[in-house]
């Protein structure tokens, strides 16, 4: 069964459209479907739309929890082995849904609507921000990430059971799942959407996205990281600190004949975090 859980804030302009179609396109499903919507404490007319669609499941928050949370409500009230997830405000195509399906084949935890188009491309301010967090994650993880938080997703309940303690009540909700699986080697798909313009307003400021969850991305990565594939992370300022260490050292000796205290200090440095990184590695591996 699909469990297809539609989390909203105050998006009561697209949220018409948004169940209509998730409606139309559920009775071409070849699979028992159910649709459900969180209301994360709107304060518009969302509950007086949401009364008006009886074949719709729908779980209220009292207050505005977040993005994260709302999922997290959702996915504990579902009932169906795949849950799918949009957003509420029309930007996602609801017929691609068979396809994210279609794809979803054996070895296969979750598929990942890939956002195309030229109505995908980010404001500029956001730009540079989108660019540092996606290498960074493409990075550690050690592959390209076609799309790191898509809202349009399907992914079996197993996977997220697992790593359900991991996932924030905010925006990082959909990045920390990518990170999970992608960390885990687990199989992923993705599949191009073409990404249409949203209704009416985002409830994401260019002030919020710059100095608030930009550093969550940041650190959440990080986080993740750390927490599934250690020695990567690590890697990094050890061979950092060694490099510095060991110019330093060739240029002390040059032109000084001795070894500077800094350059050992460097080389200790380096050493040191490699080796939290291998004995972090080691607690990785034995935990599972």
């Amino acid at each position: 069964m699909l469990s297809i859980i539609v989390p909203t804030y105050n998006e009561a302009q697209g949220l018409e459209k948004s169940l209509a179609g998730l409606l139309r396109m559920r009775e071409r499903l070849s699979m028992p479907s159910e649709i459900l919507v969180v209301d994360d404490g709107s304060t518009d007319n969302t509950p007086e739309i949401l009364r008006r669609h009886s074949a719709v499941m729908v779980v209220r928050h009292p207050e505005n929890r977040g993005y994260g949370a709302a999922l997290k409500t959702g996915i504990r009230a579902a009932r169906g082995d795949l849950l799918g997830i949009i957003d509420s405000d029309g930007t996602y195509p609801v017929d691609d849904f068979p396809r994210l399906l279609e794809t979803l084949t054996d070895g296969v935890e979750m598929v990942v609507g890939v956002r195309v188009g030229n109505v995908a491309a980010f404001p500029l301010l956001r730009r540079p921000g989108k660019v540092i967090v996606s290498a960074l994650a493409a990075f550690l993880v050690g592959r390209r990430i076609p799309d790191l938080n898509s809202g349009m997703r399907v992914m079996r309940r197993e996977f997220v059971e697992r790593f359900f303690h991991l996932f924030p009540d905010g925006f990082s909700f959909t990045t920390t799942a990518t990170l999970a699986a992608l960390t885990n080697k687990l199989g992923v798909r993705w599949v191009p959407v073409v990404y249409a313009p949203r209704v009416g307003k985002s409830t994401i400021t260019l002030r919020r996205g710059l100095f608030q969850e930009f550093p969550n991305f940041l650190t959440l990565i990080v986080r993740i990281v750390t927490y599934f594939r250690p020695l990567r992370f690590f890697a990094v300022p050890s061979l950092l600190f060694l490099g510095l260490g060991i110019a330093n050292m060739a240029r002390t000796l040059t032109l000084e004949r001795n070894i500077s205290d800094a350059s050992i200090v460097l080389v200790v440095v380096g050493i040191q975090i490699g080796l939290m990184g291998l004995i972090a590695d080691l607690i990785v591996r034995s935990r599972g």
